[in-house]
């Protein structure tokens, strides 16, 4: 997780990125941690949105992008290169930020599955 406070990363963190494994895994997208590229990276943001001295809540920027190997067609250059993104922003109450950070990444996670399935479909 990005920067969110130590409480809300402590309820998210682990959880989302086992969730996302396990989505992708489900979905038969195959997972290799160490092999380095491409990537799917989560990246959770948060700001504490207070009025007065009380802590009402947070404001969420969610973001989930793949980066891999591009070939430019002119150099026959290999660069590395974000090719798929989605973003969500929310603002959540204290209490129930973890479930709704959570439920936002499994949306995008999603996403990416229907978008990568369709790209990657026999033809």
């Amino acid at each position: 997780m990005g920067a969110c406070s130590p409480d809300l990363s402590f309820k998210v963190g682990p959880d989302l990125s086992r969730d996302v494994e396990l989505t992708l895994r489900n979905a038969r997208i195959p997972i290799d941690a160490k092999a380095g590229l491409p990537i799917l990276i989560l990246d959770v943001d948060c700001l504490r949105v207070t009025v007065g001295d009380r802590q009402v809540g947070y404001a969420v920027h969610l973001q989930l992008n793949l980066s891999q190997f591009v070939l430019i067609e002119d150099t026959k250059q290999r660069v590395v290169a974000m090719t798929w993104q989605t973003t969500d922003g929310m603002t959540c109450q204290t209490d129930s930020c973890a479930n709704d950070i959570g439920n936002s990444a499994k949306n995008m996670t999603d996403e990416f599955i229907n978008d990568f399935l369709k790209a990657n479909q026999s033809k």
